[in-house]
């Protein structure tokens, strides 16, 4: 079995590899990845049985290439020295690794015991987004999601297929995001619940990349863009009823520069309580008073704004306030309101929303 590589190809494709492989396992194996051929090409792939990455690598130059596992770190480690291609030779289990006038002997498995690491469905049982919408889509819900060991089914991000749209859902409690897209393909309706691990770590996939497949198998789901899969267990819970947690109706409404508002926030954060991190936005007749107080001190900073409804003094993180400024690409932000005790939300475009708890304000 022989097989010869383009350095920096082989090496981004184990860096991707590489992040489902465990540094404290019971099982030896999962120290180790599987090579093996597909389609012409050669397959990386790696679990830690609950997350898996899958990457197809074009090879210069593959003869009778089966099925191995070798040591994963190892192998990346001798391949990141490489000054130029990358010869492979594998008799019996020993893999003989060569470039320049460095040689390499490492033991690897031809006996394969590997676990399976899911495949993406060729045909049919998918559907397809455009990358950079997946990925906006990702950013404006992931913020959301704070993992508690034990509340699990707020430890990820909802994935809801119906009638043709995606719908993202995220939260911790305290805050939640929605966004819902359209999406090509006609995949049954599911809802499951993916780890925030895996949303991450898809998300930093897709810059450059012109899509992201999605295939949702009973316990599983798979996401595929470009040359990389990545395949996750779901959690086994139920999702909270967020449709109850988002206000129907609200008294008041101010439109506001995106910019304008994060810098706002921003100026008033030096003196905040370090424990609460709370400010406050009054909204009166022309004018919203961002302040904050703490034993140090007390910071305000006003600004003009046209708002529709009552006046109010409401509290807020300011940390949740800034965390939903940054996932948002809007220019203008429609931030409503109701009572000082009411959630509020925030919107910069139509199919998204992100509903605050207010908090209570210090004397």
């Amino acid at each position: 079995m022989k097989i010869v590589f383009i350095k920096d190809k082989l090496k981004k494709g184990l860096r991707a590899v590489l992040e489902a492989v465990p540094t404290n396992v019971s099982k030896p194996i999962l120290k180790s990845l599987v090579l093996q051929p597909k389609d012409g090409n050669i397959e990386f792939a790696a679990t830690d049985l609950e997350y898996g990455v899958r990457v197809s690598v074009v090879p210069v130059k593959a003869e009778k290439v089966k099925d191995i596992t070798i040591p994963a770190r190892r192998f990346f480690d001798i391949v990141s020295e490489a000054d130029g291609d990358i010869a492979i030779d594998v008799q019996a289990h020993i893999a003989k690794i060569k470039f320049g006038n460095a040689r390499y002997e490492i033991y690897c498995d031809v006996e394969n015991e590997y676990p399976a690491v899911a495949s993406f469905p060729v045909k049919s049982g998918y559907f397809s987004l455009d990358a950079a919408e997946a990925a906006d889509m990702l950013k404006r819900v992931a913020f959301a999601v704070t993992p508690y060991v034990d509340m699990p089914a707020i430890s990820g991000v909802l994935f809801s297929v119906k009638k043709g749209m995606l719908e993202l859902v995220a939260t911790d409690g305290k805050r939640l995001a929605r966004i819902s897209r359209k999406i090509l393909g006609k995949p049954k309706d599911a809802k499951v619940i993916v780890p925030i691990k895996a949303v991450r770590k898809i998300a930093g996939k897709l810059e450059g990349q012109s899509s992201l497949d999605i295939a949702i198998k009973d316990s599983e789901i798979i996401f595929r863009t470009g040359n990389v899969v990545i395949s996750t267990r779901v959690i086994d819970d139920r999702f909270p009823d967020y449709e109850e947690i988002i206000p129907e109706k609200m008294e008041s409404t101010i439109k506001i520069s995106r910019a304008e508002f994060e810098n706002a926030v921003r100026k008033v954060i030096p003196l905040a309580d370090e424990e609460t991190r709370t400010i406050t936005m009054a909204i009166s007749k022309g004018n919203l008073k961002f302040s904050s107080k703490s034993e140090t001190g007390l910071a305000e900073f006003d600004m003009p704004v046209e708002y529709t409804g009552k006046g109010v003094d409401i509290g807020f993180n300011y940390s949740f306030l800034l965390e939903a400024l940054r996932a948002m690409g809007g220019e203008e932000i429609t931030f409503s309101f109701s009572g000082a005790s009411d959630p509020a939300t925030m919107t910069d475009v139509k199919d998204y929303i992100y509903v605050l708890t207010a908090v209570r304000i210090r004397e």
